[in-house]
């Protein structure tokens, strides 16, 4: 049956136990998802996985009370596959943890960054033939405000300089 091995540590189960450790390392290693969280998002994340990190201590901890005791039959920390998933798991929160916990200083700079990047896209689309001025010009003074850090902003059109289609742009902050 899948629970009645009687491993007890041996040659086979520690080589099959490092295999699987070093792949959970590496699969853990993949976090390209972090960046993205906002700074909101990333304390819940590291609430929930200090909270994951807990649990998982605690029923690894009763898991093997439940198998010194002479009581049970089954002796689960026998398992390959049960052991190396309380691995993956740990090994998975501790780096997410981590990498979470130092992603925090650059969470208000990637942000900024990404809003600039939606700002400059909407600018870009909004370049088409026949698009209004005034409507580019808005979304122009929009990302200019918002990659600057400042409250006001105006468009001066000087009169004379009209027929040259010069403007010049100032912007407070």
């Amino acid at each position: 049956m899948f629970f009645f091995n009687k491993n007890n540590f041996d040659y086979s189960f520690l080589f099959g136990m490092v295999i699987l450790l070093v792949i959970s390392a590496v699969l853990s290693g993949n976090l390209k998802w972090i960046p993205y969280l906002t700074f909101k998002e990333k304390w819940k994340s590291l609430l929930f996985l200090f909270i994951i990190l807990i649990c998982i201590g605690y029923l690894f901890r009763r898991f093997m009370a439940y198998s010194e005791a002479e009581t049970y039959q089954v002796n689960l920390t026998d398992n390959l596959f049960l052991m190396a998933l309380f691995g993956f798991i740990f090994i998975y929160a501790i780096f997410s943890f981590l990498v979470t916990l130092f992603n925090l200083p650059t969470s208000s700079v990637f942000e900024q960054k990404l809003t600039e990047a939606i700002n400059f896209q909407r600018l870009s689309q909004s370049i088409q033939p026949g698009e209004n001025e005034e409507q580019v010009l808005d979304i122009l003074l929009d990302s200019c405000m918002s990659a600057s850090y400042s409250d006001a902003a105006w468009i001066e059109i000087n009169p004379e300089e009209q027929k040259n289609r010069s403007k010049s742009a100032s912007v407070f902050g």
